[in-house]
């Protein structure tokens, strides 16, 4: 048996760490990462269709608002400078790749000092 001279913490932890080393345990971290990519991504995508699609409406209110009363004119006013705060303040989500790297560089680290 190979692990005649190890120590049952010695043996504990080479197999958890055979465990989550494993191939299927990097394609799973890699696929996490390219799922966590779309979803930024689909977020970005989602919030810029947003953006055009308010500029739209706010478009046709100003092609409208002058053929209405004075109060629904000061109403859309309002709405407008609300709708320009809220877009301003609207920013994508920031990208998981950095926590990733983050990581794997600690990992790195950890994987050298248990090596020596």
């Amino acid at each position: 048996m190979a692990s005649e001279g190890k120590t049952t913490a010695q043996r504990i932890r080479g197999f958890f760490r055979e465990l989550f080393r494993s191939e299927y345990t990097r394609f799973l971290e890699q696929e996490l990462v390219r799922q966590r990519m779309d979803y930024d991504a689909r977020i970005r995508s989602l919030i810029a269709e947003k953006l055009e699609l308010v500029q739209k409406i706010d478009r046709l209110e100003i092609v409208i608002a002058p053929q209405l009363n004075r109060t629904a004119r000061s109403v859309l006013d309002e709405k407008f400078s609300r709708t320009m705060q809220s877009t301003a303040e609207m920013v994508p989500p920031s990208s998981w790749q950095q926590a990733l790297e983050e990581h794997a560089r600690r990992m790195e680290v950890e994987d050298k000092a248990n090596s020596t």
